[in-house]
C-alpha cells in the first residue's frame, strides 16, 4: 500500500506542477522526506490530510481508491432523492454555493445547523444576498416565504452590449405589463406544469378566442 501512496503523491504533485522541495515546504517536511515517500515510503498518518489539501485531492485518492467528483455526488443525491422534497434539497445546495462564493474559508466553520431551513421566524425577515465580481454576479433570496437563486457568469462581451436597443426592451416590458397579458400570466400560474390551450385561456380570462390567440 505504501508504494501506491508514493506513486499517487508523485502523480498528483506533477499534475499540480510543483517540485518535491515545494511540496515538502508546504507540508512542513524536507525534500528528502518527499523523495522517500515517492520511492515507496509512507508519510505519517497525520500528514495525509495536509498532503491531500496541497495536492487538491482527497485522502482516498492518495490510497488509489476511486474518487467520486463533487459534481457526480450532487447529481446522484438529487436523482436518488425520494423524499418528495428534491427542490428544497437542491435549494439548500444552492445556498452552500452562495456561501462558498463569499470566498471566506472561516465561514464553513460557522454555518448554523439546519441552515437555510432555520431562517423561518415570526418576524418575517427578508434575507437577500447579492455578490458582484468581475467574473459574474450572484443574487439570492433565502426568506422562507419566497426563495430564489440566480447565478450569471460573465461572458466574453460585456452585458451592457445586450442593452443597446432601448426601444426593443421598452416594448418587451410594455407587452408584459399589458392588463390582458397579465390576466393570461396569472391564469397560467394557477395551472403550473399543466398544458393550456387558447380555448382554456379565453374561457378563464374572459378574452375572445382570437384575442387570446394573439
Amino acid at each position: 500500500m505504501s508504494s501506491v501512496i508514493g506513486a499517487k503523491i508523485r502523480q498528483y504533485r506533477r499534475l499540480r506542477g510543483i517540485t518535491q522541495e515545494q511540496l515538502g515546504s508546504l507540508v512542513g517536511v524536507t525534500t528528502q522526506a518527499v523523495s522517500k515517500w515517492e520511492r515507496g515510503g509512507t508519510p505519517d498518518a497525520e500528514l495525509l490530510p495536509e498532503i491531500a489539501d496541497v495536492l487538491e485531492v482527497s485522502v482516498d485518492a492518495l490510497f488509489g481508491r476511486a474518487e467520486v467528483t463533487l459534481e457526480a455526488e450532487i447529481i446522484s443525491k438529487l436523482v436518488s432523492d425520494e423524499s418528495g422534497d428534491v427542490f428544497n434539497h437542491a435549494f439548500r445546495l444552492c445556498c452552500m454555493v452562495l456561501l462558498g462564493l463569499v470566498r471566506e474559508k472561516s465561514i464553513a466553520e460557522t454555518i448554523p445547523e439546519g441552515f437555510p431551513d432555520n431562517l423561518r421566524n415570526s418576524f418575517n425577515i427578508k434575507y437577500f444576498s447579492k455578490l458582484l465580481y468581475d467574473s459574474g454576479i450572484v443574487c439570492a433570496r433565502l426568506s422562507h416565504d419566497f426563495r430564489y437563486f440566480f447565478l450569471l457568469p460573465s461572458h466574453e462581451k460585456p452585458l451592457n452590449e445586450k442593452l443597446v436597443d432601448r426601444e426593443q426592451i421598452r416594448e418587451v416590458f410594455e407587452v408584459l405589463s399589458h392588463p390582458e397579458v397579465l390576466d393570461i400570466i396569472f391564469y397560467m400560474y394557477t395551472r403550473l406544469n399543466t398544458p393550456v390551450s387558447t380555448s382554456l385561456i379565453a374561457k378563464n380570462t374572459g378574452l375572445s378566442h382570437d384575442r387570446a390567440d394573439e
